[in-house]
């Protein structure tokens, strides 16, 4: 069996880190992320626009399983001496047209193309080159493809392997500490610099195991596993927490069994009996504009299980929602919470991205009540 089928002469690294090798190495070879379906190998592409910005690059994902080799090139008629020839022009996806820009190119399922389409992009993998044309100085190539054993139609050529530097990207773990902290380079981290609704969220946080792999061992319900029949059933990973994100923040539209239908379809029944649950009680949480404007007399969660939960979602909607506008008022809110779960709010803000951060130690108060807390030394 081939040595894609799982990563055992591979690297591990998260989907945050192959991000971080293609911003380092991607400009001097073509790296090759090999990991299940669904876990953010393509949204890799938003990590990179983030960072280097469109002014300079242009981004194109190249979905290699639909492609045919005249979505790579086709022939033009030109004059060369007099004489009138056909060359191979690149397509307009190239960004060819956009004089001065450098490329930012993914090869999405590269091992799901066609022996034609991948004869075609192996030189321009190693090279650069596709016919003629040669990629601006400074450009940037990369490829994803599925696990073999996954079962997706993904077939390892020997001769990409060679062009590529291959890595395993990992599923990503939930990201809660045993303190019940959220930690930087989790899926909940993501989740709430990313708006995915609270419940969803909270949906991770209560069932970790949710986001297991079956490269593992695991044998859960709610995952992908390509032993299991039918084997294309519903599952959860980062994709379709994702599209249940947008299913639930307009579920106030539709009946309740057209919700659990649409979130059945989304990532199966396993995870939907154990949102709508949670869906339940969810309608608890105060209104966040009552929590912003008054924040001395807005209503607190309960103690009971069931305020818990709603804590941990008011600490996960502070997160994504807090800005320099509302700090203040958050400051205050938390600590009518109590310590243990504005502790987490605290330390998430602190331990989190640059721009949340920024925010906090921008805040007097916010400084002044983390370290009478001590939570500045986190």
């Amino acid at each position: 069996m081939s040595t894609d089928n799982y990563a055992g002469d591979m690297g591990d690294m998260s989907v945050n880190d192959f991000a971080d090798a293609i911003l380092t190495y991607g400009s001097d070879m073509t790296i090759l992320g090999i990991g299940e379906p669904g876990i953010g190998k393509t949204a890799v592409m938003n990590i990179l626009k983030k960072v280097l910005g469109t002014a300079d690059y242009h981004y194109h994902i190249f979905d290699m399983g639909r492609m045919d080799v005249g979505d790579l090139a086709l022939p033009s008629v030109t004059e060369i001496n007099g004489v009138t020839v056909s060359k191979f022009v690149p397509n307009a996806d190239f960004g060819t047209q956009f004089k001065g820009k450098k490329l930012v190119a993914m090869f999405d399922e590269i091992y799901k193309s066609s022996k034609p389409v991948l004869n075609g992009v192996a030189s321009f993998l190693q090279e650069k080159r596709l016919n003629d044309w040669i990629a601006p100085e400074g450009s940037i190539l990369f490829c994803a493809s599925n696990l073999e054993t996954d079962g997706c139609g993904d077939k390892p050529q020997p001769f990409i392997k060679r062009r590529t530097v291959r890595v395993h990207v990992k599923k990503p773990t939930a990201g809660i500490s045993p303190t019940g902290d959220i930690e930087p380079d989790g899926w909940i981290a993501w989740a709430i610099d990313n708006d995915i609704a609270p419940e969803i969220i909270l949906l991770i946080k209560e069932n970790p195991h949710f986001l297991d792999s079956y490269t593992s061992g695991s044998d859960n319900r709610a995952i992908f596993n390509p032993a299991r029949e039918p084997s294309v059933e519903a599952f959860v990973c980062p994709f379709t927490l994702e599209l249940a994100s947008k299913i639930v923040k307009k579920r106030e539209r539709v009946k309740e069994h057209v919700l659990k239908g649409m979130l059945k379809g989304a990532f199966g029944s396993y995870a939907t009996e154990s949102l709508m649950a949670i869906l339940k009680f969810s309608n608890k949480m105060p209104a966040w504009k009552e929590v912003i404007t008054n924040p001395d007399t807005a209503p607190l969660p309960t103690n009971d299980a069931d305020g818990v939960m709603v804590k941990f979602m008011l600490v996960s909607k502070a997160l994504t929602l807090m800005s320099e506008d509302n700090i203040d008022s958050l400051v205050t809110y938390f600590e009518r919470i109590g310590s243990e779960f504005e502790g987490v709010w605290y330390r998430s803000v602190l331990k989190g991205s640059k721009e949340r951060r920024n925010i906090g130690i921008d805040c007097d108060r916010f400084k002044e009540r983390a370290a009478v807390m001590k939570w500045m030394f986190v």
